[in-house]
């Protein structure tokens, strides 16, 4: 049970980091360069889901969010307490869909801000939530395949 605590206080510690830096973005909306060419903060305001699908989708991205985060904490309390990666990547999601979704139900969109780019090529803006999604993807893409491994070479 404790490593269940953890990881939903994992999730929980990504929601307040990801509120905190939008609601700081917010107050000046701002675009400028940090380095040169590669990386900007830039204010934008998202009402579709990962690289601007679904856009002015807010109930259908609302109703699959709710769904997901109840998915996600029935996986963290019905997965082994060895399963650290596992656990780990359950909770980065679902610290990153909530995050996501308190912006969505709250304001109506998702305020975004992390804008990468080499040259004029950009990658789509994104945020701390978008970013504990992603690493929690990782690592579950990780762990599966790691368990696959060993019961592979186990048998």
């Amino acid at each position: 049970m404790k490593k269940r605590v953890i990881a939903v206080s994992i999730a929980g510690i990504i929601v307040v980091l990801d509120q905190i830096t939008k609601f700081l973005v917010s107050q000046d909306r701002p675009n400028f360069q940090i380095i040169s060419g590669f990386f900007n903060i830039h204010y934008v305001e998202n009402t579709g889901a990962a690289f601007g699908i679904l856009q002015d989708k807010q109930v259908l991205l609302t109703i699959v969010s709710v769904l997901a985060m109840g998915v996600l904490l029935f996986l963290i309390f019905s997965a082994r307490e060895e399963q650290h990666g596992m656990l780990a990547a359950l909770a980065f999601i679902l610290g990153g869909t909530c995050g996501n979704l308190i912006d969505r139900v709250h304001l109506g969109y998702v305020v975004d801000f992390l804008q990468f780019h080499v040259k004029q090529y950009y990658w789509p803006s994104f945020n701390v939530a978008d970013s504990a999604i992603t690493i929690g993807v990782g690592l579950l893409i990780l762990t599966t395949f790691r368990q696959e491994s060993k019961s592979i070479v186990g048998t």
